[in-house]
């Protein structure tokens, strides 16, 4: 889907890996088989309301004033993040909704579908992947595409989430996540304001979170208007629609305004729970709620970045491949 470039023709037969020819969802899950295998992940599909499992087991606590607001939530991520837990796996049949607006949304993406893509990445070869970035090599037949993962991974997770509309089974997040923090939490990073040691995804924020307090009016002007505006997007925008994004997107929300489950969109895949903080703020900033069809394709759409698959931090593959060196190194020198 204008994801995958051709490079010079490949022989046959010289790739490597396994061929991944399982499909569903018209074929939309035939890319899962190469880029989700979590280990030790293992869900539940139950009913077509069905509860999941739960992620986490820590007492929630701390108020909701600047940096201990960011400290609370930053541990409620960490502590989701630690004892990440989600029911059995089962098979599950699900049904296109008859609700127009999505269906007008899944006919735009097959509309723009190519056929020998599709059959691409249903019978490739998987050859390896490029390092420090989200690039892997595909052969199919005689070419070789290189094909950026998590663009694909993004596109799959829309169709999947417009797919099984109204459809989700849940994860459960224990304890349920305080909207309120998370969203201050994900104001003050991407301001480079506030107090927090929060994992963030570099290629969704614009700058990392600093550790510093001057105690000047300035600051504390500028945390307030943070706190002001977490607080109208948490009360005035969110859960006045808690019934809507648990109905249609297993997005439950408590009284207390809490997040308390989050979507299973594919069977055997959990997200980065460490970024939800980012996740809430987007879907309460950055949704259309005023028209429907612009509203259900902008969820969607926070959903399948949330879900998409990235490459390991940069840091934590700079350091892998610091160790690859220093293993290279002492080879050359035996």
């Amino acid at each position: 889907r204008g994801r995958l470039h051709t490079v010079p023709p490949f022989e046959a037969g010289g790739g490597g890996g396994d061929n991944s020819s399982s499909s569903s969802d018209d074929g939309l899950a035939a890319t899962s088989t190469l880029l989700f295998k979590p280990a030790g992940l293992d869900f539940e599909a139950g009913g077509g309301r069905g509860d999941g499992g739960a992620v986490g087991r820590h007492d929630s606590g701390g108020d909701s004033n600047g940096g201990a607001a960011a400290a609370a939530a930053a541990a409620a991520v960490a502590a989701a993040v630690a004892t990440a837990a989600v029911p059995r796996r089962r098979v599950r049949q699900y049904r296109l909704t008859r609700l127009t607006s999505v269906r007008q949304l899944v006919a735009a993406t097959e509309s723009i579908s190519h056929k020998y893509l599709q059959q691409a990445l249903r019978e490739h070869t998987y050859v390896g992947a490029v390092r420090r970035s989200a690039l892997v090599l595909l052969q199919y037949r005689t070419g070789l595409f290189v094909v950026d993962s998590h663009a694909m991974s993004f596109h799959l997770f829309y169709q999947l989430v417009l797919r099984r509309f109204a459809q989700f089974s849940k994860i459960r997040l224990q304890p349920p996540l305080p909207i309120f923090d998370a969203i201050l939490l994900a104001l003050q990073q991407k301001c480079g304001s506030g107090n927090t040691n929060a994992t963030t995804d570099t290629t969704t924020t614009t700058t990392a979170a600093t550790a510093t307090t001057t105690g000047t009016r300035g600051d504390d002007d500028h945390q307030s208007a943070l706190r002001d505006e977490a607080d109208r997007l948490t009360k005035e925008v969110l859960l006045p629609r808690k019934e809507m994004l648990d109905e249609y997107f297993s997005l439950e929300i408590d009284e207390d305004g809490k997040l308390v489950s989050i979507p299973i969109v594919l069977e055997g895949y959990q997200p980065q729970i460490e970024l939800l903080p980012l996740f809430l703020s987007r879907l309460a900033a950055d949704t259309n709620w005023s028209r429907e069809q612009a509203c259900l394709k902008s969820i969607s759409q926070h959903l399948a970045a949330l879900y998409a698959f990235r490459p390991p931090l940069p840091r934590q593959q700079q350091a892998t491949d610091d160790d690859d060196d220093d293993d290279d190194d002492d080879d050359a020198h035996s």
